[in-house]
């Protein structure tokens, strides 16, 4: 298991909570870290973790059992250095699963259910979850959704993938992430025509997979009705104070 926990962390949501990194940040009193770890031990589904990230947040964990690595300059280059980290140990025989360090409302029973229905074929498997769904654990929340042809959709934090695959399309996912807010990067990528087949919302989720297939040369599923939990990261400002305020409203 791999908890990616590097990047940098700027702008007003650093300035207003003075942390030296994202998911230091306590909104219920625990780290976002401490609420992924502590879902993860609680739900035995890992027997190795792996942390890439940075020394502010290797700190606070020097006296534990996890692997501490470095962060690479990308996100799928600090996840590379994760896989490689827990291969050094023994082989990579089954699946791992990727969780963002953002996660505030994580728990042992969402990660559960999403490898449980997750189709053990796939080299690489995402949790989504529909806007209706969504909103009717976090109503007025900020969060953003695709627009497809059969519906409005957010992709959770947490993906499932088989370490040779997610390894050999390590190349094509730094491309993705280097153009992901470059309109001319993405025509590259993706291509003209499936552009406007998604302007023209003629794409649903089975498309972007098939997509996402071609690009990564792996094969790729979704696990659909996910808990909106795996969905709810923290951002910005606003995405915080959500939190800190749904919180209060649960207990």
């Amino acid at each position: 298991m791999i908890l990616p926990a590097g990047g940098t962390f700027k702008g007003p949501l650093a300035d207003r909570t003075k942390v030296p990194h994202k998911t230091l940040l306590a909104p219920h009193g625990k780290t976002l870290l401490e609420v992924g770890l502590k879902a993860i031990e609680e739900s035995g589904l890992a027997n190795r973790i792996a942390i890439p990230g940075e020394d502010c947040v290797h700190d606070a964990l020097r006296e534990t059992d996890y692997r501490l690595v470095p962060g690479g300059t990308t996100g799928p280059g600090t996840i590379l250095n994760g896989l490689r980290a827990l291969r050094q140990n023994a082989p990579l025989t089954d699946r791992l699963l990727l969780i963002t360090t953002d996660l505030p409302f994580l728990e042992a029973r969402h990660l559960t259910d999403f490898v449980n229905r997750a189709p053990r074929n796939a080299d690489l498997v995402v949790a989504v979850c529909e806007e209706a769904q969504f909103e009717v654990t976090f109503p007025g929340s900020t969060n953003t959704y695709v627009k497809l042809n059969d519906g409005r959709w957010t992709v959770g934090g947490v993906f499932l993938v088989k370490a040779e695959p997610f390894e050999r399309a390590i190349s094509h996912l730094e491309a993705v992430f280097i153009n992901r807010k470059s309109v001319l990067g993405m025509v590259r990528l993706l291509g003209p025509k499936f552009l406007l087949q998604f302007a023209l919302r003629r794409v649903g989720v089975e498309d972007v997979i098939r997509k996402v297939e071609a690009i990564l040369g792996c094969s790729g599923a979704a696990v659909h009705k996910s808990a909106p939990e795996l969905a709810f990261d923290i951002d910005d400002v606003e995405d915080y104070e959500y939190a800190i305020a749904h919180r209060r409203t649960r207990a």
